[in-house]
């Protein structure tokens, strides 16, 4: 029976039901609707902080060797410190994120819950661990080519990311495509008007400043 805070996959066939975690894995990958309904209903919340631990550790791995940082590691002090950072900065992230998400696509026949948002959301970042893999593979290249390959699977990863999360929001709350990318674009709107504004108030300071010292 379905209730306002899951997506229960009962009616699914048995054999394309998702078989334990390294099977949701899978599926967030290649069919990542079947994920969303198996994560809502299992709710393995300890599969999420693994995701975002492996994501960590392959974006700073990456960061660390690829083609225009190579030869700069200086030792395992500055990895932990790296992963340190981008833990706290991803856990941030994703706690916001789940809030705007949940606060724009919760509508009266969808309450949700924030929690299992935050671990789909969490889930979506698996892609993450192809990026160390391709920065070892583009060290072997020209400065150059080893630069545009890196670059352009970075943004091919970031994309994957950010459709999974509209996938995610889509089949969590039973909503249109059009309203789920708006619910995941929203925080980043928000987060470029409130660099708009700060600029703009500097900006301000420094006009009046110069005002004042001008005479």
């Amino acid at each position: 029976m379905q209730n306002e805070f899951s997506l229960p996959y009962e009616n699914m066939p048995s054999l394309r039901r998702p078989e334990g975690r390294l099977a949701i894995l899978y599926d967030q990958l290649t069919s990542p609707k079947k994920a969303v309904q198996a994560l809502s209903e299992r709710r393995p919340y300890g599969l999420a902080f693994f995701v975002i631990a492996l994501s960590v550790l392959s974006r700073v791995t990456a960061g660390l060797i690829s083609p225009s940082c190579a030869g700069t590691f200086g030792g395992v002090s500055l990895f932990v410190l790296l992963c340190m950072g981008q833990l706290i900065i991803t856990l941030v992230f994703i706690v916001i994120a789940a809030s705007v998400y949940h606060f724009a696509a919760t509508n009266e026949d969808k309450l949700g819950d924030v929690r299992v948002l935050f671990l789909l959301i969490a889930v979506c970042f698996l892609p993450d661990i192809f990026l160390a893999p391709v920065a070892i593979l583009t060290n072997g290249l020209p400065f150059g080519a080893g630069m545009a390959v890196f670059a352009g699977v970075g943004v091919g990863l970031w994309v994957w990311i950010f459709v999974l999360q509209i996938v995610a929001v889509k089949n969590y709350y039973e909503i249109s495509g059009g309203r789920s990318f708006l619910a995941v674009i929203l925080p980043f709107i928000l987060m470029g008007v409130l660099v708009f504004g700060f600029f703009l108030m500097v900006f301000a300071y420094i006009m009046i400043s110069m005002k004042n010292i001008l005479g």
